[in-house]
């Protein structure tokens, strides 16, 4: 799964203005909030939470990925 550019440099521009346990904080209430909404009614508690931190994991490392990346070019 890939995250369009526009969600990715939304946090990976916010963790520049704020660091990243604002940010992560911002990307759980984001996937929790996809989830819920996009997810089938009948998903157990234990079903919608394996979804939050998929979508989590995936989502920060792509932030994380771009922000590595931005630094590295940076000192090039």
């Amino acid at each position: 799964m890939k995250y369009n550019d526009e969600t990715i440099n939304y946090f990976v521009n916010l963790q520049n203005a704020n660091g990243w346990s604002w940010v992560a904080l911002e990307i759980l209430q984001y996937v929790t909030k996809e989830v819920n909404e996009n997810d089938p009614e009948w998903y157990t508690t234990i079903e919608l939470q394996y979804q939050i931190e998929k979508k989590f994991k995936i989502l920060i490392e792509q932030v994380e990925i771009k922000i590595l990346k931005q630094i590295y070019n940076e000192y090039k």
